[in-house]
């Protein structure tokens, strides 16, 4: 123990790693020679398994609702999300997020310039009031009439009896049988003129870019666009063919054949007599050319 701590006193740039091996040079410890000397430590913190993973942390932004700076408009509806994740999806939706980021900035740029106040020329200065000249000496002074005012002498007014009301309060039955005094009515407003134009308001200004989608009608296909591109389980969340299609539009404009295959293979369940027609319709719309042979082959057979 003696020997070890002189060993810890004399090393020169005391080498302690972190798995408790303990260096030091022979010089400095002279006729022990130079040892290493493995250290039990124990106790230490255990490492922890948990990675850090991106997707689940912007899966987590978007389900707390945070940190949005997108919106996708189907419609009237506005849905938020974010512009890395959607550009990050295909080549063409990274064009399409800088087309809406360049729509904002120019449309906000056009509200700055607009409310921005004019710039007025200033009023041009009065003129300086005239000094006024003292009085020559060889004008005759003229003599001040001193004008005294006479006390108003206040005329005793006769007393007047009060004018009676003509229609007093009921206070007691004598006043009761008088007939009640009418109420005027207030005038009819007056309609709006037919010719007078209604006042027109302003839409108010987004606060994000936005990328209008619209080619489609239904918001239920942007959502499930935003679960693929999410990772939020493996669900397809679409409930009518209208849907689907809108589903299949997104997936062609936006160059998205993951998002393809999803709305293909809804296609294919659920199919009836009744909804085998349109279906293959739709197949030969999109040019889904493999599932209309399916359609073709499972009816022929």
């Amino acid at each position: 123990q003696d020997w070890l701590q002189g060993v810890l006193n004399a090393r020169p740039s005391g080498a302690m790693t972190h798995w408790g091996t303990v260096t030091a040079m022979g010089t400095s410890v002279g006729a022990k020679g130079s040892t290493s000397l493995e250290v039990e430590v124990k106790d230490l913190p255990l490492r922890s398994n948990v990675e850090r993973n991106l997707a689940e942390g912007i899966r987590g932004l978007y389900q707390k609702c945070q940190m949005y700076d997108l919106n996708l408009v189907v419609g009237q509806q506005r849905i938020p999300a974010h512009k890395a994740v959607i550009a990050a999806m295909s080549a063409t939706c990274c064009e399409k997020i800088r087309e809406a980021e360049a729509r904002f900035l120019q449309a906000r740029r056009e509200v700055t310039s607009s409310s921005a106040p004019c710039a007025e020329s200033a009023p041009a200065p009065a003129p300086a009031p005239a000094e006024a000249k003292p009085p020559s000496p060889e004008a005759a002074p003229t003599s001040a009439v001193e004008v005294k005012a006479e006390p108003a002498v206040a005329a005793a007014a006769p007393t007047e009896p009060a004018v009676p009301v003509t229609r007093p309060p009921v206070y007691n039955n004598e006043w009761k049988s008088e007939a009640p005094v009418p109420v005027p009515t207030p005038a009819p407003a007056q309609p709006p003129a037919a010719d007078a134009a209604p006042t027109a308001v302003a839409p108010a200004m987004p606060t994000r870019p936005e990328l209008h989608l619209d080619f489609i009608s239904k918001p239920e296909a942007a959502r499930a666009f935003l679960d693929l591109v999410y990772g939020l389980g493996e669900e397809y969340n679409i409930t009518t063919d209208e849907a689907n299609q809108d589903v299949l539009r997104l997936a062609k404009a936006l160059d998205l054949p993951c998002l393809e295959a999803l709305a293909t293979r809804w296609l294919s369940q659920g199919v009836t007599s009744e909804n085998v027609v349109p279906r293959m319709a739709t197949c030969k719309e999109f040019k889904l050319e493999s599932a209309y042979d399916a359609f073709e082959e499972e009816l022929v057979t």
